[in-house]
């Protein structure tokens, strides 16, 4: 019983240093966990890890720039995928049905999909579905 009430008398104790207010944190934080992310102006995609001029690139490189989209009047990504050569875009169904890319041959899974840089294929599949990727707010294409 005696350890009972030492017990209670310790946790009762610490109990208003709980309620005490925190320092406040200075706004010019260094923290790069709390600090929003800086997204460049552009972003450049290349076929290297490098930053090469699009003439360089021995690569194929296909480029659809707003203007473009905007002229070929496309509702959604995969109707601009369509008229790239080398690419297979499958629609399974009826429109907003799975939609699936295939790039030279390859299976669809191997085609890595990214939006400003941040990867959008399915994490378990490897896929992605292009059903629902809307052309209105693509500012550029870019198939390497």
């Amino acid at each position: 019983m005696r350890t009972a009430w030492m017990l209670a008398g310790i946790l009762g104790g610490a109990i208003p240093l709980l309620a005490q207010d925190l320092p406040a944190s200075t706004p010019n934080s260094t923290d790069p966990a709390t600090d929003p992310p800086i997204f460049q102006a552009s972003v450049v995609v290349t076929a290297a890890l490098d930053e090469v001029d699009r003439e360089e690139v021995t690569e194929t490189v296909t480029v659809i720039d707003r203007q473009q989209i905007d002229d070929r009047q496309a509702s959604t990504i995969q109707e601009l995928l369509r008229t790239i050569p080398g690419l297979a875009v499958v629609q399974s169904g009826s429109p907003g049905n799975v939609t699936s890319l295939f790039s030279r041959g390859t299976s669809s899974t191997q085609t890595l999909v990214l939006w400003n840089g941040m990867v959008l294929n399915d994490p378990f599949f490897g896929g992605f579905d292009w059903a629902h990727l809307d052309a209105e707010s693509a500012e550029r294409v870019e198939v390497v």
